[in-house]
C-alpha cells in the first residue's frame, strides 16, 4: 500500500488543521502537525525505515528543503515546486546520498492541460480549497485573510 504523508506548514500551527484534514479528504493518508510530531519518526512508522521515495516541497524557504532532505531515502527524488529567497542550500548532502532535486513551477502547457483534464474528469475536486470568495473591490481583506491563514485559498472576482 501507498502512503502519503503531508506536514503542516511552520510549527507555529496558525491555520495549519484545516490544511492538514483537507488534505486527508484528497487521499493523504498521514498528516503530520510539526508542532507536536517529529515527520522523520511517523515516516518510519509508516515505511521500510530508509524515507520516502519522493518528497515535494511546495512550501519554499530554506527550512522546508531541509526537512525534505531528512525524510527522502538514498537515491529518492525531491520535487520542489516552491522558490525562496535569501540564503541558499548546500546540495552536497544530495549528491552523497544520489538523491535527484528536480525543480518546477508549473508553467508547462503540458502540466495546465493535465491538470484541467483531471478537473475535468472530476479526479481533482478543488471546490474546497477556495474558502472565501470576494469582489475584485475587497482585495486588500483576501490578502489578509490568506496573509493571517483564515482561509486556504481566496477568490477574487471582478465585479460588474
Amino acid at each position: 500500500m501507498r502512503n502519503l504523508l503531508s506536514t503542516d506548514l511552520d510549527k507555529q500551527k496558525v491555520g495549519d488543521a484545516a490544511r492538514l484534514e483537507l488534505a486527508k479528504s484528497h487521499g493523504v493518508t498521514v498528516t503530520v502537525d510539526l508542532s507536536i510530531e517529529d515527520s522523520l519518526a511517523v515516516l518510519n512508522t509508516i515505511g521500510d525505515g530508509f524515507g520516502a521515495h519522493v518528497v515535494v516541497d511546495a512550501a519554499g524557504g530554506d527550512e522546508p528543503l531541509t526537512l525534505a532532505q531528512s525524510l527522502v531515502r538514498p537515491a529518492g527524488t525531491i520535487v520542489r515546486v516552491a522558490v525562496s529567497h535569501g540564503r541558499r542550500q548546500d546540495v552536497d548532502a544530495l549528491t552523497l546520498r544520489n538523491v535527484a532535486l528536480r525543480g518546477t513551477f508549473g508553467i508547462e502547457w503540458e502540466t495546465w492541460e493535465r491538470c484541467l483534464a483531471l478537473m475535468a474528469s472530476g479526479q481533482a475536486n478543488l471546490s474546497a480549497l477556495a474558502t472565501h470568495e470576494l469582489p475584485l473591490s475587497q482585495w486588500r481583506e483576501g490578502f489578509d485573510f490568506a496573509v493571517s491563514r483564515k482561509a486556504l485559498k481566496v477568490l477574487l472576482v471582478a465585479e460588474g
